[in-house]
Protein backbone atom coordinates (compact mmCIF):
# COMPACT_ATOMS: atom_id res chain seq x y z
CA UNK A 1 0.00 0.00 0.00
CA UNK A 2 1.32 3.33 -1.09
CA UNK A 3 -0.22 6.85 0.32
CA UNK A 4 -1.99 8.31 -2.87
CA UNK A 5 -2.41 12.04 -3.33
CA UNK A 6 -4.95 13.74 -5.53
CA UNK A 7 -3.55 16.63 -7.57
CA UNK A 8 -6.90 18.02 -9.04
CA UNK A 9 -9.79 17.49 -10.45
CA UNK A 10 -13.29 18.15 -12.51
CA UNK A 11 -16.50 17.06 -13.27
CA UNK A 12 -14.80 14.28 -15.57
CA UNK A 13 -11.29 13.53 -14.71
CA UNK A 14 -8.96 13.85 -11.65
CA UNK A 15 -5.25 13.89 -11.92
CA UNK A 16 -3.71 11.80 -8.66
CA UNK A 17 -0.25 10.82 -7.10
CA UNK A 18 0.43 7.00 -6.52
CA UNK A 19 2.36 3.95 -7.81
CA UNK A 20 0.88 2.77 -11.23
CA UNK A 21 2.43 0.09 -13.85
CA UNK A 22 1.82 -0.47 -17.52
CA UNK A 23 -1.39 -2.26 -17.73
CA UNK A 24 -2.95 -0.73 -14.98
CA UNK A 25 -5.72 1.01 -17.07
CA UNK A 26 -9.25 -0.06 -16.31
CA UNK A 27 -7.99 -0.21 -12.47
CA UNK A 28 -10.59 1.00 -9.67
CA UNK A 29 -9.74 4.62 -8.19
CA UNK A 30 -10.61 4.59 -4.30
CA UNK A 31 -11.05 7.51 -2.00
CA UNK A 32 -10.03 7.55 1.39
CA UNK A 33 -13.20 5.56 2.57
CA UNK A 34 -12.45 2.60 -0.21
CA UNK A 35 -15.21 3.64 -2.48
CA UNK A 36 -14.56 3.64 -6.00
CA UNK A 37 -14.83 6.79 -7.70
CA UNK A 38 -13.05 6.78 -10.91
CA UNK A 39 -11.23 4.18 -13.20
CA UNK A 40 -7.61 4.73 -13.95
CA UNK A 41 -6.68 5.92 -17.09
CA UNK A 42 -3.66 7.15 -17.85
CA UNK A 43 0.20 8.28 -16.35
CA UNK A 44 1.97 11.08 -17.73
CA UNK A 45 5.46 12.48 -16.85
CA UNK A 46 4.47 16.30 -18.03
CA UNK A 47 0.82 17.07 -16.96
CA UNK A 48 0.33 20.73 -16.87
CA UNK A 49 -0.80 22.39 -13.61
CA UNK A 50 -3.45 24.87 -13.11
CA UNK A 51 -3.48 27.82 -14.29
CA UNK A 52 -2.60 29.79 -11.29
CA UNK A 53 0.25 27.09 -10.05
CA UNK A 54 2.11 27.02 -13.65
CA UNK A 55 4.28 24.03 -14.85
CA UNK A 56 3.54 20.37 -14.95
CA UNK A 57 3.62 17.36 -12.83
CA UNK A 58 3.69 13.22 -12.95
CA UNK A 59 0.46 12.06 -12.43
CA UNK A 60 -2.22 9.62 -12.84
CA UNK A 61 -4.84 9.99 -14.53
CA UNK A 62 -8.33 9.49 -13.91
CA UNK A 63 -12.20 9.24 -15.40
CA UNK A 64 -14.67 9.56 -12.91
CA UNK A 65 -17.64 7.28 -11.87
CA UNK A 66 -20.60 10.12 -13.00
CA UNK A 67 -18.56 10.61 -16.24
CA UNK A 68 -18.20 7.18 -17.58
CA UNK A 69 -22.17 6.76 -16.42
CA UNK A 70 -23.05 9.88 -18.32
CA UNK A 71 -21.15 8.74 -21.42
CA UNK A 72 -23.36 5.63 -21.35
CA UNK A 73 -26.49 7.13 -20.81
CA UNK A 74 -25.86 9.70 -23.64
CA UNK A 75 -24.64 6.60 -26.00
CA UNK A 76 -25.27 3.35 -24.76
CA UNK A 77 -23.75 0.27 -26.44
CA UNK A 78 -26.59 -1.05 -28.91
CA UNK A 79 -26.60 -5.02 -30.71
CA UNK A 80 -24.95 -3.63 -33.83
CA UNK A 81 -21.59 -2.41 -31.64
CA UNK A 82 -18.21 -3.03 -32.46
CA UNK A 83 -18.43 -6.92 -32.01
CA UNK A 84 -21.32 -7.19 -34.43
CA UNK A 85 -19.11 -4.91 -37.49
CA UNK A 86 -16.22 -7.35 -36.92
CA UNK A 87 -14.35 -5.98 -33.69
CA UNK A 88 -13.45 -8.15 -30.81
CA UNK A 89 -16.34 -9.64 -28.68
CA UNK A 90 -15.59 -9.63 -24.68
CA UNK A 91 -16.09 -12.89 -22.60
CA UNK A 92 -15.34 -13.52 -19.23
Amino acid sequence: MQDGLLLDYDEARLSYRSPSEPGNSGSPVFHSDWQVIAVHHASRFDLPRSITQGGSYVANLAISLPAIDAGLRTRPPSAGGPAAEGGTRCQR
